[in-house]
């Protein structure tokens, strides 16, 4: 019987999936031991086992946000790499579990259908570091498009304000503080 399952709630993830089998394996060891390796195993287990198998036959494509692809999937995997860090920084290098976890997703994210990547630089650095194709990499800025900007055109705004009903000062001063202090100290006598 399926179950809501908490490590997909502490994620903010919610859904029921059924609770894997004591005997299920993961890179060749029983739940239960992996279950006493360390406080990451469940996110290992979540990312390489419960995610994919949720998404077997319900998803035509599964999108890791971040470093974490699976490396089993039976739909295709989109994996999202802000950065290499850890591929490049010393504290990645520090215990075998983060080493042997670093080698895995790198693994997994080269052999992913599509990889995304934030930046030209970042692009150039997963080329030159994992063995992946150049067709299969693609920048998306994190920015918004330039065609997303406030409007410049005083009839344009006065109509969407008409036909949104909103009111002149509707929205006016969205992220902007004119100096008010809303109750905080700022260090000043």
């Amino acid at each position: 019987m399926p179950r809501d399952d908490p490590m997909l709630a502490q994620l903010g993830m919610g859904g029921e999936v059924r609770p894997l089998s004591p005997r299920c394996t993961l890179l060749g060891l029983r739940s239960s031991l992996l279950a006493r390796l360390g406080e990451n195993v469940p996110k290992l287990v979540l990312e390489q086992a419960r995610i994919p198998r949720l998404a077997a036959g319900v998803a035509d494509v599964l999108h890791y946000p971040y470093f974490a692809a699976p490396v089993h999937s039976a739909v295709p995997v989109v994996v999202t790499v802000h950065d290499l860090i850890p591929l490049r920084s010393p504290l990645y290098r520090r215990s075998l579990p983060i080493r042997l976890y670093v080698r895995l997703v790198s693994w997994a994210a080269s052999r992913a259908a599509w990889i995304i990547t934030d930046s030209e630089a970042s692009r150039r650095d997963l080329l030159r570091s994992l063995p992946v194709a150049p067709d299969r990499v693609a920048v998306i800025p994190l920015a918004p498009h330039e065609a997303y900007r406030p409007l410049d055109d005083l009839a344009s705004t006065a109509r969407m304000r008409q036909r949104l009903g909103l009111d002149q000062d509707h929205g006016q001063d969205h992220g902007q503080d004119h100096g008010q202090d809303h109750g905080q100290d700022h260090g000043q006598d």
